[in-house]
């Protein structure tokens, strides 16, 4: 992770506002994934700071590997045909 950091930031130098999609472990062992969303104080004034927020995303994810899979089960029926 130590060249992520250096390239989001920046990206929020740049834009002004970035987001990380990332796994964090609660303090009682539980993965949950998160979108880490972070923004600028004072566009103009990077040293002011940064503000961030972190949201729970499980079901994105989870959707994401369905739909996968259905689009390789569809792909591979296509494929499968004599037409």
């Amino acid at each position: 992770m130590p060249l992520l950091w250096p390239v989001k930031s920046l990206g929020i130098m740049v834009y002004g506002c970035g987001s990380i999609e990332n796994c964090w472990v609660k303090k009682g062992g539980q993965v949950v994934d998160i979108l880490l969303r972070l923004s600028l104080i004072d566009s103009l004034d990077p040293a002011a700071g940064i503000i961030w927020f972190a949201m729970d995303i499980p079901c994105k994810n989870k959707y994401v590997v369905v739909l996968k899979k259905r689009c390789n089960d569809c792909r591979t029926a296509f494929y499968s045909t004599n037409i």
